[in-house]
């Protein structure tokens, strides 16, 4: 999920620098007009670009880590029982995605200018109209005179930039997937604890016993029994289980009593058998 995060943000910067640079046509040819080599005119906007990825970067990792977290962690921490949550600050990870944005903007902005180097400076300054006098292939059909102007106009800038059609079609798709993908986790987390204690764990609350006490177990069998409740006596041992990446995982193991009646207390859900390769009990 957070892949498609980064992959739709840089959609969007991309669209947004690409339409900078062609947007810009006026000013590139007046620089070529005026001696600037390409070098330099180049350097420009990958300066540009590289600042505001920079700045907006370290803004946007610090109103992630103070703001998004902290309401984040505040809005879920109240449906678990694991207390205060702390927010987590991963350098490595926002390195290397701001060094991978960096580079993908950088090239998004001199792609771009790199086509517009290659045209005279009085085309530019034309902004383009000799290419925006470029018969298209398909004013020759016949029902191209029967759109309205305004048709017309709107697939001539259509087709005319199809780079930045593209890329603003991801973006709208990828924000969109997201949207989705958020309302979904919301769901899926809200109904959690519901569907757990409903369909999974079904007993009402468990009592723990104190074995080095004479007599525990059976007192509170007998109390139980008083109070007709129907119950099931288990143990329950902690194990921490070494998986095929070499990680351990913590795992509770319930040894019932008895099987009788087991599905009145917790139903077991799908196949959890798994191939382990060494189990170390604490």
């Amino acid at each position: 999920m957070s892949l498609l995060f980064v992959f739709v943000g840089l959609m969007v910067c991309y669209t947004s620098v690409s339409r900078n640079v062609n947007e810009s046509k006026l000013s590139t040819g007046v620089q070529k007009a005026l001696g600037f080599r390409p070098k330099e005119i180049a350097a420009h906007y990958l300066i540009y670009s590289s600042l505001a990825v920079i700045l907006g970067c370290a803004l946007g990792y610090v109103l992630g880590f103070f703001v998004i977290e902290t309401v984040t962690n505040a809005a879920y921490g109240g449906l678990f029982c694991f207390g205060t949550v702390a927010n987590v600050c991963t350098v490595p990870e926002a390195l290397i995605i701001f060094l991978v944005e960096l580079v993908l903007i950088c090239i998004a902005a001199y792609l771009p200018c790199r086509k517009l180097l290659k045209r005279q400076a009085v085309e530019l300054i034309n902004n383009g109209a000799n290419e925006q006098g470029k018969e298209k292939f398909y004013w020759k059909f016949k029902f191209w005179n029967k759109l309205s102007l305004y048709t017309q106009t709107t697939i001539n800038n259509l087709t005319g930039d199809g780079s930045r059609v593209i890329a603003t079609l991801v973006g709208i798709a990828g924000c969109t997937a997201l949207i989705v993908m958020s309302l979904s986790l919301r769901s899926a987390v809200l109904d959690t604890p519901v569907k757990h204690f409903e369909n999974v764990c079904v007993y009402d609350s468990y009592l723990v016993c104190d074995e080095s006490v004479p007599d525990a177990n059976d007192n509170l069998r007998i109390v139980l029994d008083e109070e007709n409740c129907d119950y099931l006596a288990v143990r329950k041992n902690v194990v921490y289980i070494i998986d095929e990446n070499a990680a351990y995982n913590k795992a509770d193991i319930i040894v019932p009593e008895t099987t009788e009646n087991l599905g009145n207390f917790a139903r077991r859900r799908g196949n959890y058998q798994q191939n382990l390769r060494k189990v170390s009990q604490r």
